[in-house]
């Protein structure tokens, strides 16, 4: 008897444990608030500085890591140029490195025919907010430039997307979402 009946408390466990949670509701969305700077936890980013010479925080994004010589982290608040700043990073560069650093606009204005038409760029699937003249990256480290107009008449939209997807560890790596149909194997980086 002690033998049927620690049988069905152990089968009672485990078909409990294996029960899956009830479905979210049909109506159900989920909604989550993109942080807009790559240094959600200050009011101010840190002034950065590579091999010297005072940059766009957008450098951060476009350099290569193998490429960082040393990484220097200068604390408390400061203010260059009437901009206030949380702190310094001084980045320098190994020798053999030398990005070919290229704006945003100046990506639309070589690789795009869109004149002045209004754009917004994203890179790695996050929506550039900062200004694109400032806003650099390593053009070696770019793998595509996807063009998306974006017309709405009901919202009055008129617009291009420019996506451009970077050779970033999280995009090599499949962290970055990239799927094709569905297909759980990642569209760069695949071994």
């Amino acid at each position: 008897m002690k033998k049927i009946l620690c049988s069905l408390l152990m089968i009672s466990a485990i078909s409990t444990q294996a029960q899956q949670p009830p479905a979210a509701k049909a109506d159900t969305i989920y909604v989550y608030e993109a942080v807009s700077s790559a240094f959600p936890h200050s009011k101010e980013a840190p002034a950065i500085y590579v091999d010297g010479k005072l940059v766009h925080s957008s450098i951060m994004a476009g350099l290569k890591p193998e490429g960082i010589d040393s990484l220097t982290v200068d604390k408390g608040y400061r203010e260059i140029y009437g901009k206030k700043y949380d702190g310094a990073l001084y980045i320098y560069l190994k020798k053999d490195y030398i990005p070919d650093l290229i704006s945003l606009n100046e990506i639309k204005k070589k690789y795009t025919k869109l004149g002045n038409q209004t754009v917004l760029f994203m890179i790695d699937g996050k929506a550039i907010q900062d200004d694109y003249d400032q806003y650099q990256l390593d053009k070696s480290r770019i793998i595509s430039l996807t063009i998306e107009p974006i017309k709405n008449t009901t919202a009055k939209l008129d617009l291009t997307l420019l996506k451009l997807v970077t050779n970033t560890p999280m995009i090599l790596k499949g962290e970055g979402g990239f799927r094709i149909r569905g297909n759980e194997s990642p569209l760069i980086g695949t071994e």
